[in-house]
Formats: structure tokens, sequence, C-alpha cells
């Protein structure tokens, strides 16, 4: 069965069917280079509650990802062995959570973690009273959808589920059982479903990847399929995570909504796959090529195995190519 027909969806949920691609020039307009009058403050905060005793790399990866991809702090609240793990790759990182511009919340958290959960129930708290914006991955998901409907707004939510991920939210606000073969039947649909429900922009992951929010939905897709391997979305989500507190501190006629945002990180973030995998083969000439269309990166071959840190490591490369295509135009 359909999810269409399964959810009820009706024609105007999923917009007629409007999509659209993403290319480089819509994601160099979500990033933004230092100002003279910058400091780290005006240059945005995030705030990390990831990761977990079995699973710390994700607290790893994702502020990594956010340093890499040009932030003025990263901030993380974590048991003492996440910490210490944040903090040994990355001394630049702050151990608490004072004021901050976006908070990531959920990768690498087992919802029956009662430590994790209640620490992630807090930080969602603290980012309701000061207005941040929430990017909800893995262990949050099912908690986003319970402060939505029980009247708690986040004016700012992007959730970043996998199909399996998001068959098992459409499932508890639904109240009828949808499979992750339903969703990747018919992802537009189920993207739909969940933004008109919660008003949440939501980031369906996948070698296709389908952002649905108040716009139509964009679709990106990878230019290879090496970023098929573990920590990845830990990487995805904390580049979300900056590019969306870098935002929070331009003019207010210059800030991307949350859908453009959360689409020019999937942007970054699959090119950044693309890239890795091209170093890793040892081709220097794909440099050349960072923001060309997906057509033309196909002569350069299919690269080389990477691993998460591998897209980390590229990310500020990335980053600068967007920021002088916005100075050359």
């Amino acid at each position: 069965m359909s999810v269409r027909r399964r959810l009820g969806v009706s024609p105007k949920s999923d917009q007629d069917g409007r999509v659209r691609e993403f290319e480089a020039q819509d994601a160099a307009a979500s990033v933004f280079a230092p100002r003279e009058d910058d400091h780290k403050y005006r240059r945005g905060v995030a705030a990390f509650v990831t990761g977990s005793t079995h699973y710390p790399g994700a607290a790893v990866l994702g502020t990594r990802a956010a340093l890499a991809t040009g932030i003025g702090m990263v901030r993380y609240s974590g048991g003492e062995s996440e910490t210490k793990a944040v903090l040994w790759q990355s001394p630049e990182v702050v151990a608490d959570l004072a004021s901050f511009d976006a908070l990531v919340v959920g990768s690498g958290v087992d919802p029956k973690d009662v430590r994790r959960t209640s620490e992630a129930r807090e930080a969602l708290d603290r980012a309701r009273e000061l207005d941040a914006t929430v990017i909800a991955d893995s262990g949050a998901l099912g908690q986003i959808a319970k402060r939505v409907l029980g009247g708690h707004h986040v004016r700012r939510c992007i959730l970043t589920p996998h199909a399996a991920e998001l068959a098992a939210l459409i499932t508890k606000l639904e109240d009828t059982e949808v499979r992750a073969s339903d969703v990747i039947k018919e992802p537009e649909q189920a993207v739909r479903l969940v933004t008109d429900r919660l008003g949440c922009t939501l980031v369906l992951k996948g070698h296709r990847t389908y952002i649905a929010g108040d716009g139509p939905t964009i679709i990106v897709d990878a230019p290879g399929a090496w970023l098929a391997t573990a920590g990845t979305g830990d990487v995805l989500a904390g580049a979300m995570g900056a590019l969306s507190a870098v935002a929070s501190k331009r003019e207010v006629a210059e800030q991307p909504e949350p859908q453009q945002l959360a689409a020019a990180a999937v942007w970054l973030h699959a090119r950044a796959g693309w890239f890795a995998s091209q170093v890793n083969a040892g081709n220097t000439a794909a440099a050349a090529d960072l923001l060309a269309p997906i057509e033309q990166l196909q002569r350069h071959g299919p690269g080389s195995p990477i691993r998460a840190s591998d897209a980390t490591a590229v990310l500020p490369r990335l980053v600068g190519a967007l920021v002088a295509s916005k100075i050359r135009a």
C-alpha cells in the first residue's frame, strides 16, 4: 500500500509534486564569509548534545564537522567519556551549554538511555528559551514530535531521518504501520506529510536526499556513493548546525530559511564525500571541478573508499570555494 493511500495524503500535501534540484549557486547563498567586525560570538555558536557511552564517535564527528564548516564556537554537553573524546579530537570545543544559536541533538543517542535523553530534553528547553534553530537527528526525532504535538512550538526545526527512522516517525504520528520500503517508494509524499504535520523542515537522507519545508521540495543528488558508511550522518548534522548558527547572525534580510540551510548542508556534505573519494584515489585534478554540475564530475571516475572523517577534512576547501564563487559573482 502506498504512503499516500495508507496515510490519506492529499495532493495539496505534496504541493502537487513540485520539486526542484539544488545546485552550487543555491548552496552558496547559505554560506557566509567572516566580516571584519566579527568575533567568535558574532560568527555563530552551535551546541551539541550528541553521542553516548556506546557511540562517542557521533559526538566527535559532528563537532569536528561544525568546526570545519566555519563557525565561531562549538559547545558540547555529554558524559565524562564523551566529553573527553570530543576535547581530545577538538580542543577548540567548549564543554558547556551556555548561550547558542543552533542546537544539534540526538546523533548517537539511544532513546532508551535515560541520562542522555534527559540531557537532550533539557537542551531542547534551553533552545526554546534562546529561540535557537534545532537540528534533530536519530535519538531526538521522537522527542521533537512529542513536543510539537504537545504545543511546544520550535520555530526553526530541522529533522534529519533516514528511511527507517522516517517510517518509524510516521507510524507514531499516524498510528498506522509504515515501513522503510513505503518511504523509499514514495519519498516526496512521506517528507511532505511530516512537514505538514509538524511544521518542521524534513531531510530524508539518502543517495538522493529530499528536503521538505515551506517551499517546494528540494532534491539533492550525491555525485558518488562512497558516503554510504558509518558516521557520515553525524558529519551532515554538524555541518547543518554550523550553517544554521552562522546564518542566524546575519541581517534578517540575508538569513536563508531552514529549508535552504538544510539543503545547502546536504549539498556541501554530498560534494565533500565526492571530493574526498577523489583525493583518496589520488586525483588532484578533481579540485578544479568542486562546484561543477554532477554530469561534469563523472569524467573523474568513481573515486576510492572514504571514512566519514575524510569528508570532514575537505569541508573547509568546499566552503572556501562557495564563498569565492559569491565574490566572483
